[in-house]
């Protein structure tokens, strides 16, 4: 039998069974379905009618799946279109103009286009979250996960949680009532599923947000290609919340900050109050209205007990020591009085201050999460530096650090060694900043500091005369000297430097300038820690050094020449900028925000994921370790700098080139030139 032409393609197969004079039987094999139709002329044409306006009859435009009928010959056909169809999505990352276009899903941006094609090639892009016949069992963990992670800080919403909740009603329904379905609905409801769980993956494990940048870094603050193992394992092993919840930090920093954002949320909630009035001022003694709600709220905060909170509207000692407290714990002078400066800490919204917590948890994700079993771990916030070994806290002592106009950066190194009696190059932006200007104001600036200008010649350094050089039209390009500072008790780097690798030129060191650890806030440097204890802190970090214990540190001091000394063991650095924590009892802390870096990073962690299609800017290919949640339960390796798995072998070459990364690069002259600001 010939049909028209238009009609003809969206029919599998038509054939004449039996045909008598009354009766025409006719099977029509359609859509993977044998249907039988006994009719004569007319009842077949308006067969053909319906078939023909079926919004859906045409192959070329629309896969069906049928997953509960036609056999599993067809089950596995229709499979295939889906497999075809997810390896078309997977791969429609091409570049145009330098920029990538961002693949889509139902309409859902794909938050981790890199992650998502590399775990489809790996398994042949074989669905992930539906079988043939019925939708996996994982769904649900996974939903379940993903709905929790605001405990972490972050927002379900973030990793399509919606429309995968309405895709999964879809597809229900269609395989209750045994309805066809459309492959791509299929392949974009996996799609959504596997970039939720990558999405998130990467935010639990490495942050939200690019720590350089301080923007939303979809793929995570650092995309690791490791993710995309653990979500192969976690599906084979039937352990997707597990493996999700195995991503952030378990130490007590992250653990304690976890629980006290629980606390403050829940507190949010119960508990409203206005503002103090502007310019209240209250001591002990006074008896006013305002001090009924400075008692009610230092009451609500934990700083006053419930068995004080009678007292009515006299300011007695007992309000006065949770006064104290509360000024103790928000970084303030604690006197025991109510003035502007305390009022307005206790006028902060604690709404506010839930998004604080939550940008602080945000900056423990950006580093290691195996603090390591020897660590010194710097607050920047708090101007305090402590060394620990493993969870017991062996020495503390304030630091002073970078100011706002040289703020020290966050970061994790290893000390490898310590120098004695150092020398100090002066960095150029110092020169160009405030050097020069020290010498036109004294011509005896170099012999007061003991200083000298060198100049190379040839292979050598050699000290030239400072007043060959025409300081008031000095330029970085005319600069050909530097200057360095020799060792001594009026270097500015003291008597002790203690070095630790870094792209910042930033390390701890002695000052001679120990007037500034009195003071309650401490950013005075050019972006180095000066150590208010360095004495100490070189016992400590020599333990285990044969012949270098207190006695022998000192005579090195005393003989005033300089001496590397390098540890028995790295020891694992930490600088993080943290305006709140809490410790091991629940006392929750708060500090200024010195650098004003709480409310960008707020802002980027509120961040929504991107609506429409658009670039990934200032991104290179660049691949990052998997140390961060690294377990021998999901049986995944983990591959170093150069493509090295552990055991020294090369890692996958394929996989080099598919890791984007917000903002990382071998890093352009302007963004060195800005680091280099970054010293003592």
């Amino acid at each position: 039998m010939v049909l028209p032409g238009e009609v003809q393609p969206r029919i599998n197969e038509i054939r004449l069974v039996k045909q008598p004079d009354f009766l025409s039987i006719i099977s029509v094999h359609f859509r993977d379905k044998m249907i039988w139709c006994i009719s004569g002329s007319r009842f077949f044409r308006l067969l053909l009618l319906i078939i023909l306006l079926s919004p859906a009859a045409n192959p070329s435009k629309h896969h069906r799946l049928t997953t509960q009928s036609g056999g599993a010959d067809a089950a596995a056909r229709d499979f295939s279109q889906v497999r075809q169809v997810l390896r078309e999505k997977a791969r429609q990352k091409t570049a145009t103009g330098g920029e990538t276009a961002r693949l889509r899903a139902a309409g859902d941006v794909v938050l981790a286009p890199d992650l998502v094609h590399l775990f489809y090639a790996e398994r042949n892009y074989r669905t992930a979250w539906i079988g043939e016949k019925e939708i996996s069992l994982h769904i649900r963990p996974l939903l379940q996960t993903l709905k929790k992670v605001e405990a972490e800080g972050l927002s379900p919403t973030d990793y399509h949680l919606a429309k995968i909740e309405g895709l999964l009603k879809s597809v229900e329904k269609g395989l209750n009532k045994r309805r066809a379905l459309e492959a791509e609905t299929i392949a974009d409801f996996d799609l959504l599923c596997s970039d939720a769980f990558l999405s998130c993956a990467g935010h639990l494990g490495h942050g939200k947000v690019d720590q350089e940048t301080h923007e939303a870094a979809w793929q995570g603050a650092c995309v690791d290609e490791s993710l995309a193992g653990l979500l192969e394992v976690a599906l084979t092993k039937s352990l997707v919340a597990e493996a999700l919840a195995s991503l952030p930090p378990r130490h007590s920093f992250y653990l304690n900050l976890k629980n006290a954002l629980e606390s403050y949320r829940e507190l949010a909630r119960k508990t409203k109050w206005k503002p103090l009035p502007e310019g209240l001022a209250l001591r002990k003694g006074d008896k006013e209205k305002e001090v009924k709600e400075l008692r009610r709220r230092l009451l609500a905060l934990g700083d006053l007990a419930k068995e004080n909170s009678q007292s009515g509207r006299v300011f007695d000692e007992t309000l006065e020591v949770a006064l104290r407290r509360f000024q103790s714990r928000n970084g303030l002078e604690a006197t025991g009085f109510l003035e502007p400066t305390t009022a307005a800490a206790l006028n902060i919204p604690l709404e506010e201050r839930c998004r604080e917590i939550e940008a602080n948890l945000e900056r423990w994700r950006w580093l290691p999460h195996d603090l390591g079993e020897r660590f010194i771990y710097v607050n920047v916030a708090n101007f305090e530096l402590e060394a620990f070994e493993g969870s017991h806290q062996e020495l503390t002592m304030k630091v002073v650090v970078g100011s706002e106009a040289w703020q020290t950066p966050d970061f994790a190194s290893q000390m490898t060694h310590l120098i004695v009696n150092p020398d100090w190059t002066i960095p150029i932006p110092v020169i160009l900043k405030e050097t020069y200007s020290y010498v036109l104001q004294n011509p005896c600036y170099f012999r007061d500091n003991r200083m000298v200008v060198l100049r190379k010649q040839g292979e050598e350094l050699v000290e030239i005369d400072p007043a060959l050089i025409d300081w008031a039209r000095l330029t970085e390009k005319n600069m050909d000297f530097l200057i360095r500072q020799m060792p001594g008790p009026k270097n500015i780097l003291g008597r002790l430097k203690f070095v630790f690798p870094n792209k910042y030129d930033i390390y701890l060191h002695d000052t001679p300038y120990q007037e500034d650890f009195a003071k309650t806030a401490r950013a005075y440097s050019h972006g180095c820690i000066r150590a208010e204890k360095p004495v100490d802190l070189a016992v400590w970090v020599l333990r285990g050094k044969p012949g270098w214990d207190l006695e022998q540190i000192w005579a090195a001091i005393d003989a005033e020449e300089e001496r590397t000394v390098k540890l028995a063991e790295p020891i694992d650095v930490y600088f993080l900028y943290n305006t709140a924590w809490a410790e091991d009892d629940g006392t929750v802390q708060f500090r200024a925000d010195i650098y004003e870096r709480d409310k960008k990073l707020i802002a980027a962690l509120g961040t929504k994921p991107p609506s429409a299609p658009n670039s990934v800017p200032n991104s290179v290919l660049i691949r990052c370790q998997a140390t961060h949640y690294r377990n021998s339960n999901w049986g995944l390796s983990c591959q170093g700098p150069n493509g090295q798995e552990p055991n020294g072998q090369a890692g996958q070459p394929e996989l080099k080139n598919l890791i984007e990364l917000r903002g990382r690069s071998e890093y352009p002259m302007e963004l060195k030139r800005r680091h280099r600001l970054y010293h003592p």
